[in-house]
């Protein structure tokens, strides 16, 4: 899977999935040459099945990392309305954004230490409190994931800097785009820390991150151990265990199991081999 990251050069959404050319084209060629060598069409047949599978293990697979509702925009095009890559239970307000929740906000920036420069809003409590909280969203959203959460915040007199991800909302994109699911964006928490702890050096600096953005935030801990002296207080919602297991549920579960076979039990035991031999050809 690491591969396919370095071949996504295209920086902004709606772009097609990654496919590693190479591994496709070798497994056709060998598998018309195993079936020219062996006179065997029936060989072939199931050289180029295995060639399918291989393929919708890949697809899958990509498409967390480069998940459809993905959408990076330039910054004078402002956050997406697209309906069709919204988040669904997102209220108007959210999609909208904060002014329309009547609620206080100034626009914000930063640098990570890899020269991408990230965008979000602080929004401000009627009466503030010595604590700022960090809000980190998952995968393929972007700062309004957290906006419908910020009233309960803010009326305990938090203050909250929502921002977007590298690749996502309208930070900017990287070389490598899409999500690496933590292993990159670990450097958008520390950016966000130390821009939180040089802008507000009064307050005590909490982090909140929300799947993919809750592993970035357990990663940036791991690795700069400056982190745990500057913040107070870390919340991880819903992360996951390792990408390795994410991967391979998500082709089972989602894949196989409710777009493949409907939620059909009977249907997802006749693939069940299938759905099997994807899922660990999709970490491969």
């Amino acid at each position: 899977m690491p591969e396919t990251l370095s071949e996504h050069k295209k920086p902004f959404a709606d772009a097609k999935l990654p496919v590693n050319k190479a591994r496709f084209a070798l497994t056709v060629v060998g598998s018309m040459a195993a079936g020219f060598i062996f006179r065997s069409g029936a060989l072939t047949a199931v050289l180029l099945g295995a060639l399918g599978v291989d393929q919708l293990a890949n697809l899958l697979s990509n498409s967390i990392m480069y998940p459809p509702f993905l959408v990076c925009n330039k910054p004078e095009e402002g956050l997406h309305t697209i309906q069709s890559k919204l988040c669904p239970y997102w209220p108007k307000e959210t999609v909208q954004g904060p002014s329309s929740m009547g609620l206080t906000y100034e626009d914000v920036q930063f640098v990570t230490s890899d020269n991408l420069t990230l965008r979000g809003w602080l929004v401000t409590p009627k009466i503030s409190s010595s604590t700022l909280v960090i809000l980190y969203h998952g995968n393929g959203r972007d700062r309004r994931a957290w906006l419908r959460h910020c009233p309960f915040l803010l009326d305990q007199g938090y203050t909250c800097m929502l921002f977007d991800a590298r690749n996502h909302g309208v930070s900017d994109p990287s070389s490598v785009g899409g999500s690496t699911l933590g292993l990159l964006e670990w450097q958008d928490v520390r950016a966000a820390v130390h821009w939180a702890r040089s802008s507000h050096p009064e307050k005590k600096i909490a982090l909140m991150g929300t799947s993919a953005g809750a592993v970035a935030a357990i990663t940036a801990l791991a690795v700069d151990k400056q982190l745990q002296s500057d913040l107070c207080c870390v919340v991880a919602e819903n992360p996951f265990a390792s990408i390795d297991s994410l991967v391979q549920d998500v082709v089972c579960e989602v894949g196989f199991k409710i777009i493949l076979c409907k939620r059909s039990v009977l249907a997802y035991w006749l693939v069940y081999p299938v759905a099997q031999i994807v899922k660990y050809l999709s970490i491969w």
